[in-house]
C-alpha cells in the first residue's frame, strides 16, 4: 500500500546518495557476474537483457541500503521497504497454503480437512485453500506466475527440490532489473546441481499455460503442479482463480481476457507484503461498533444508512484479526488490501502525507499573458516569488484544515487520527468501492466522529460507490455557489493506490484548475457587474428559465449547426454555406471571421469572454455593416463595446458569476435562466444555451476540441492566420499541445488541457437533452455520434426556421424593467461599499508579529466578507471574494512553514504586497467604478481596420503650425490620412515655444498644443489647462534622446489625440528607451503627472484634472483608455530598444524623411 518513492528513500539527500554510491560498486560487480552465469547456463535469455533498455521501470536503493523496483513514471516501487525479507515470507506462507493442481478428474476419496484461512470469507477460492495441504520437500512441477527481482525464485530453489520450474514475466524491465538484485550465478548454479529445469516464460503472463503444460506432459510424466503468484497482475490474477475454482478440463477451455473486471471494486495493488491468512476472521469483527455506526448513519446520512444496513460484500470481504484490526480479501483472488497491520498502513500513509501536503494542495497561479494588466493578475505575479519561497520549507499539514478530499479511504483507520488532531472544517471523502466502506463500519467509530462533526459545525460529504465522477459534479456545483476559492487551500489525499481513482483525480484537478484560472477574482467580477448592470440599464433581454414552452416541437427540431473556429471548420464550410437556410447558424467566437470569408452569415454570434477582445476579433472582420446583420448571444457580462457592433444583442445569467449571484439574491422569484454549463470555451457556451431552449438536433461544425496538426489548430480562413496561411504567432508556443486524447474519425488526436476540459463539460451539457452530431475530424465527444461529413442530411423548411428566429427572440427573453433596474441601484448602495472599504483597508493596515495575530488577519478578512454579504448593501463581497480568499490561501500557505521566525517574516512580505494591491483596488473603486473592460487581443490588427474608418468618419482637414511643419502630414497617420471634405472642419496642432506661446489663438475648438520643454508647459499650465495638449520631450537628433521623441511621432499621436470626444487634457506618448543607458526620469518628471488623474492608452497616457466618464474612454483607434490608480517609469515606456536599434531606426526615418533632421 506505501509504495510512494519518497516513502522508500531517505529525506537526507547525502545519506541517500552515500546508500546509493555503495550500492553502485555491488550492483556494478553482481552484473557482471549475473551476466557470465547468464550467458553460461541460460545464453538464450540473454538478448533479452541486453536489448532495448528504455523504459521507465529501473532499480531502486532505497533508504536501508536494499535494492526495490521502481517505476519513474508512476513514482511507485514493487516491493514494500524489505524486498528480500518480503520475499522470503511469502514462500514461506506459500509453502503452508499451496495451490496444488490436479491434470487427472480428482478422485472420489475422503476430502482433507478444513484448516483455518480467511474464516469468514466465502468463495470457492478461499475452500480450496482451507483443503491445502503443506507444500512437500520435492515437487515435480510449479508454475511461478512473476519474476520481480527473483528472490522468491531464489529461495523456492534453495528450500525445495523441483524438477521442472516454469517462471513468468511479462515485463522484461522486471527480468533486467533483478540482474542488479538477486544471485543469479548462485541459483543457477544450485539450479543445476538440484537437476533443476528453469524454464523463463519471459514477455509473457500466462495466457499459455495450459498449453505450456500440456507440451511438458508429452514429454515428462506429470499428475499435478503447483501454482505460486507472486505479485499481482491482471492475467496472473485470473489465472490463480480459475485454478482454484476449477478443474484443468475446464481452465484448458478459459479465454484469456474474456472477463471484463471493474477497475475500482476488483483493483488490486501491484504488491502487498504477506500476511498471514490464518489470523483473519469474521469472528473478530467488532459487530457492536457495526451497530452503533448504522445507527450514527442513520442520524445524519439517512440514504447511507438505508444502502448498507442489510449490504452484503459483492468483491471484498472484511475479516479482523485478534487485535480487532479490520483488513479486506478480495473473494477471487484472497489478496488483502493493506499488510499485516492496516492501522499502522493507514497512520504511516496519512503522516507522510501531513509531513509534506502542499504537494499535493492546489495552487493559484496564472501563466496567461492577455490578463496580465489586471490588478489581481499583477499582485499574483508579485507574490510568486514569495510562493516559490515557502515550497523550500517542508509545511506540515496546519492544526486547522479548512478543506480536505480524500480519494479512497479503505477501512478508514486514518479519519479518526484526523478528527483528533486536527480541526477539519470541510471534508469530502470519495470511496469508489462500497465493499470498502462496508469495512469502515467495523473498523471506525463513526459515530464518534459524526458527533465531532456536528458539534464543531464542520461539514462532511460522503461520495461512496462512484469513481469520483459524481464527486466533481457536486464540487463544481459547490463553486457554483460559492467559489472556487476554498478549493485554494483544499488538500488532496488518497488513501490508497488504485489507477482508475488515480485518473478520476487527475480528471478533477484538471476541471478545478481551468475554474480556478476563470474564477470571479477582483477585475473579473467588478467588470462582469459593471457590464451586467449597463445591460440592465439598457433593456438587453436575458433568456428566460422556461424559454422552452414557448416553442413548438415542429420549432425544436430546427437544426442547429454550432460553429467552432477548430481546423476541420475548413472543410466544412460548403456544408455549412449549403444547408445555412434551413438551419439556425450559430457562430462562435473567432469563426465569425472565417464565416465572412465565405459570404456565410450566422443567425447568432456566440461570445463568452467579458473582457473586449470579444470586440477586437469582431472588428477585425472589418466589415461593420456585416456584423449589423448578425444577433449576439452571450453570459450576462459581455463587453458592451461588443454588444454595440452587432444588430442586436441577447444575454443569459452564467451561474456563480458574481454578477449572476448579486442579482439573483434580491430577486428570488427571478425568471431568468441560469446556465451552468457554459465554460470553458464559447462553444460550451452555445450547447449549453441552445440546449437550455429545447433545440434537439444540434450539429457542431468546428468543434474540434483537437486538432491532427498541431500547425492547424484553428481555420486558416479566421484571425489565426495571415492570408497566406501562416500562423500570425506560433499557438504550439503558448500552448501545451501535445496531449493525446481519442479521436472522432481517427484513433488519436492532439489536444491542450483547456479543451480536455471543455470536450467533458460539452459532454454533460449534451447529454440526455438532443441528438448531437460531430462531423469533425477532432476529439471524440461522448454523446455526439461520429458523422462524416459527406453523411449529413439535412431536412428543415426554411419558414420554419424564419418562424423560429422570430418566436425566439420575442418570446424567450425579456429585459428588466425600470422597478427592477432601481431595486437592483438601491440595494448595493456606493457609500456602504466606501465604508466597508475603509473597514478593510484598515484591517489590512494593521502590523502582524506573531501567527495567532496572521491567523486572526486571516479570519477577519474572511468574516468582513461574509458580514457584508448576509447584510447585502454592498458589492464588497462580491468584488473581493475570490482575491480574498486567493490571499487568504497564499497567508495559510505561510503559516504552514515549521519555523516560527521564517513564518511570521514570510506571511508579511505577502501580506506588504496584499495591503499595496488592496490599496490600488480601492483607488479604482473610489475613481473609475463605472469603467468598462480594457483588456484586448491583437489590438494592432483591429487598428488597422477601425482607426482609418474612424477618421474618415471625423473627416477633418489637418493643419500642423508653423507651417515650416507641414512636411510632416503626408508621412501621418495610419497609412494615409483620408481627404477631408470640401465643407471639413479644420483640425491644428500646434508646436508651442517660447516664441510663439503669446500670439496664440486660445478660442479655437479643434487643436492639439504640443509641447518639447516641460518647463515651458509647467510654466504656462493655466493657459492650456482646458486644452488639448501633448507633451513629448527632447529632439531625437540628440545623442541621448530616445529615437521615438521626434515630431512625425508627435503629429502621430496629435493625429489620434484629435479624435477623442472629450478636452481638457494631456497626452503623453510613451517612448522607445535603452533602459542600460538611458532613464525614463530624465524626461518626465512622474511626481508632477501623479498629481492628475491618469489614463492609459496603449501607446500613450493621459492626463486629467477631472474624470473621464466611461463613454469618453472609447477612443478613435478603437481602444479604450483604462484608469491607472499609480504611475512608475515602467508605464512611460513603450518598448525597450537599445541604442544600436535605436540608430539604425533614425537613420531609416530621416532615409525617407530628411527633414525631420533640420533642427
Amino acid at each position: 500500500m506505501l509504495k510512494n518513492i519518497h516513502l522508500h528513500v531517505d529525506s537526507d539527500e547525502f545519506r541517500q546518495h552515500a546508500l546509493e554510491q555503495q550500492a553502485a560498486k555491488e550492483i556494478d560487480q553482481r552484473q557482471r557476474e549475473n551476466l557470465n552465469a547468464i550467458q553460461r547456463y541460460m545464453p538464450n535469455i540473454r538478448n533479452y537483457l541486453l536489448a532495448d533498455k528504455s523504459s521507465s521501470v529501473s532499480v531502486l536503493c532505497n533508504k536501508h541500503g536494499e535494492l526495490n523496483i521502481v517505476d519513474y513514471q508512476s513514482g511507485r516501487v514493487l516491493y514494500g521497504e524489505h524486498p528480500y525479507e518480503e520475499a522470503q515470507e511469502q514462500v514461506r506462507y506459500f509453502a503452508e497454503y499451496p495451490l496444488r493442481v490436479e491434470l487427472s478428474p480428482l478422485s472420489n476419496g475422503e476430502e482433507p480437512a478444513l484448516r483455518p484461512f480467511l474464516d469468514g470469507l466465502q468463495s470457492t477460492a478461499a475452500e480450496t485453500y482451507r483443503k491445502s495441504q503443506p507444500l512437500p520437500d520435492k515437487i515435480n512441477v510449479m508454475v511461478v506466475l512473476g519474476f520481480g527481482l527473483g528472490f522468491h525464485v531464489e529461495q523456492l530453489i534453495q528450500s525445495f527440490q523441483i524438477n521442472h520450474l516454469i517462471v513468468y514475466e511479462p515485463n522484461i524491465a522486471y527480468i533486467r532489473c533483478s540482474i542488479s538484485a538477486m544471485q543469479w550465478k548462485q541459483t543457477l548454479e544450485l539450479a543445476k546441481k538440484k537437476n533443476t529445469g528453469l524454464y523463463l516464460q519471459i514477455g509473457k503472463d500466462g495466457s499459455e499455460l495450459a498449453a505450456h503444460i500440456e507440451e511438458l506432459a508429452a514429454n515428462v510424466p506429470i499428475s499435478d503442479f503447483y501454482l505460486f503468484q507472486h505479485y499481482p497482475q491482471e492475467v496472473f490474477n485470473e489465472v490463480s482463480e480459475k485454478l482454484a475454482t476449477e478443474n484443468w478440463e475446464m481452465f484448458k477451455r478459459w479465454d484469456p481476457g474474456s472477463r471484463k473486471t471493474l477497475p475500482n471494486e476488483n483493483y488490486l495493488s501491484a504488491w502487498q507484503s504477506p500476511t498471514d491468512h490464518t489470523q483473519w476472521s469474521a469472528e473478530h469483527l467488532n459487530l457492536e461498533q457495526f451497530t452503533a455506526n448504522l445507527e450514527a448513519l442513520k442520524k445524519y446520512f439517512p440514504a447511507i444508512h438505508q444502502q448498507f444496513k442489510d449490504y452484503q460484500p459483492a468483491h471484498w470481504t472484511p475479516l479482523a484479526n485478534t487485535s480487532g484490526e479490520v483488513n479486506v480479501f478480495h473473494k477471487e483472488t484472497l489478496m488483502p488490501l493493506y499488510g499485516s497491520s492496516p492501522i499502522e498502513d493507514c497512520l504511516k500513509s496519512f503522516e507522510d502525507f501531513a509531513e509534506q501536503p502542499n504537494k499535493d494542495s492546489l495552487i493559484l497561479s496564472y501563466a496567461g499573458k492577455k490578463l496580465n494588466p489586471y490588478l489581481h493578475y499583477q499582485f499574483v505575479e508579485k507574490i510568486q516569488p514569495v510562493l516559490e519561497e515557502i515550497e523550500e520549507y517542508k509545511g506540515e499539514l496546519l492544526a486547522t484544515i479548512k478543506s480536505m478530499i480524500i480519494f479512497g479511504m479503505g477501512a478508514g483507520y486514518q479519519l479518526p487520527y484526523i478528527f483528533e488532531k486536527y480541526k477539519v472544517e470541510k471534508l469530502f471523502i470519495c470511496e469508489p468501492n462500497k465493499d470498502y466502506f462496508y469495512a469502515s463500519l467495523f473498523a471506525i467509530d463513526w459515530a464518534k466522529v459524526l458527533q465531532i462533526v456536528d458539534e464543531t459545525d464542520a461539514r462532511i460529504y460522503l461520495d461512496i460507490g462512484d469513481d469520483g465522477s459524481n464527486l466533481v459534479g457536486d464540487l463544481l456545483s459547490q463553486f457554483h455557489a460559492v467559489g472556487p476559492y476554498i478549493l485554494a487551500s483544499t488538500y488532496f489525499y488518497q488513501g490508497y493506490y488504485n489507477v482508475a481513482l488515480i485518473r478520476a483525480i487527475a480528471e478533477l484537478r484538471e476541471q478545478l484548475q481551468v475554474i480556478i484560472a476563470m474564477g470571479d477574482y477582483f477585475d473579473h467580477s467588478r467588470y462582469c457587474i459593471t457590464h451586467t448592470t449597463w445591460a440592465l440599464e439598457n433593456k438587453i433581454p436575458f433568456l428566460v428559465r422556461n424559454a422552452s414552452d414557448f416553442l413548438s416541437a415542429e420549432m425544436k427540431d430546427t437544426p442547429v449547426f454550432i460553429v467552432g473556429n477548430g481546423p476541420s471548420l475548413d472543410s466544412l464550410l460548403p456544408l455549412i454555406k449549403e444547408h445555412e437556410e434551413q438551419v439556425i447558424v450559430v457562430s462562435c467566437g473567432t469563426a465569425l471571421q472565417s464565416l465572412h470569408r465565405h459570404g456565410i452569415t450566422p443567425d447568432f454570434h456566440a461570445e463568452i469572454e467579458i473582457n473586449r477582445s470579444t470586440f477586437d476579433w469582431a472588428a477585425r472582420v472589418g466589415d461593420f455593416s456585416y456584423l449589423k446583420n448578425i444577433s449576439l448571444i452571450s453570459c450576462n457580462g459581455v463587453h458592451p463595446d461588443a454588444c454595440n457592433l452587432y444588430r442586436d444583442t441577447f444575454l443569459a445569467f452564467k451561474e456563480g458569476e458574481s454578477a449572476s449571484i448579486s442579482i439573483a439574491r434580491i430577486f428570488p422569484e427571478h425568471k431568468w435562466a441560469m446556465l451552468g454549463k457554459s465554460y470553458p470555451t464559447v462553444t460550451n457556451f452555445a450547447a449549453d444555451f441552445i440546449t437550455t431552449i429545447g433545440f434537439r438536433q444540434i450539429y457542431l461544425c468546428g468543434v474540434d476540441m483537437g486538432f491532427v496538426n498541431t500547425g492547424h489548430h484553428h481555420s486558416k480562413s479566421s484571425g489565426y492566420y495571415k492570408d497566406d496561411g501562416e500562423q500570425l504567432y506560433d499557438y504550439s508556443e503558448d500552448n501545451d499541445v501535445s496531449i493525446l486524447v481519442e479521436g472522432n474519425l481517427r484513433d488519436k488526436v492532439y489536444t491542450k488541457f483547456e479543451f480536455k476540459i471543455a470536450k467533458r463539460m460539452m459532454e454533460q451539457a449534451i447529454e440526455g437533452r438532443c441528438e448531437v452530431y460531430n462531423p469533425n475530424d477532432g476529439a471524440k465527444i461522448a454523446g455526439a455520434q461520429p458523422l462524416y461529413p459527406e453523411d449529413v442530411f439535412v431536412v428543415n423548411n426554411p419558414q420554419i426556421k424564419r418562424n423560429c428566429l422570430r418566436l425566439l427572440k420575442t418570446h424567450c427573453f425579456k429585459y428588466f424593467d425600470k422597478e427592477s433596474i432601481n431595486h437592483v441601484k438601491n440595494t448595493y448602495q456606493h457609500s456602504a461599499l466606501s465604508k466597508e472599504l475603509d473597514e478593510l483597508n484598515e484591517l489590512v493596515a494593521a502590523e502582524v508579529t506573531s501567527t495567532d495575530e496572521a491567523a486572526a488577519l486571516i479570519e477577519k478578512q474572511r468574516d468582513l466578507l461574509l458580514d457584508s454579504f448576509r447584510y447585502n448593501k454592498s458589492l464588497i463581497f462580491y468584488y473581493f471574494n475570490g482575491t480574498v480568499n486567493y490571499i487568504n490561501s497564499a497567508f495559510m500557505r505561510a503559516l504552514s512553514v515549521k519555523n516560527d521566525e521564517s513564518r511570521v517574516a514570510i506571511f508579511n512580505q505577502l501580506h506588504n504586497k496584499w495591503r499595496a494591491t488592496l490599496a490600488e483596488m480601492t483607488v479604482s473603486l473610489n475613481y473609475d467604478i463605472d469603467s468598462f473592460d480594457f483588456i484586448s487581443s491583437f489590438a494592432s490588427e483591429r487598428r488597422k481596420f477601425f482607426y482609418p474608418r474612424y477618421l474618415e468618419k471625423l473627416g477633418y482637414k489637418y493643419e500642423i503650425l508653423p507651417e515650416e511643419k507641414m512636411f510632416l502630414l503626408p508621412f501621418s497617420g495610419p497609412g494615409r490620412i483620408p481627404l477631408p471634405a470640401l465643407n471639413a472642419d479644420l483640425f491644428r496642432f500646434i508646436f508651442v515655444s517660447k516664441s510663439n506661446i503669446n500670439t496664440l489663438n486660445l478660442e479655437q475648438d479643434n487643436q492639439v498644443f504640443i509641447f518639447k520643454c516641460f518647463d515651458l508647459l509647467r510654466e504656462s499650465y493655466d493657459m492650456f489647462s482646458t486644452k488639448r495638449v501633448l507633451f513629448l520631450p527632447g529632439n531625437f537628433m540628440d545623442e541621448n534622446c530616445p529615437f521615438s521623441n521626434n515630431d512625425l511621432h508627435r503629429v502621430n499621436i496629435a493625429i489620434l489625440a484629435s479624435t477623442f470626444n472629450f478636452a481638457e487634457f494631456i497626452i503623453i506618448p510613451k517612448i522607445m528607451i535603452d533602459p542600460k543607458l538611458q532613464c525614463v526620469e530624465d524626461f518626465f518628471d512622474l511626481s508632477w503627472i501623479s498629481s492628475f488623474y491618469i489614463y492609459d492608452g496603449f501607446e500613450f497616457i493621459l492626463l486629467k484634472k477631472t474624470r473621464l466618464i466611461t463613454s469618453e474612454k472609447m477612443i478613435g483607434t478603437g481602444d479604450r483608455l483604462s484608469f491607472m490608480t499609480e504611475v512608475t517609469a515602467l508605464d512611460l515606456i513603450f518598448r525597450e530598444i537599445t541604442m544600436e536599434e535605436q540608430r539604425a531606426n533614425k537613420e531609416a526615418l530621416l532615409k525617407r524623411c530628411p527633414e525631420l533632421g533640420k533642427r
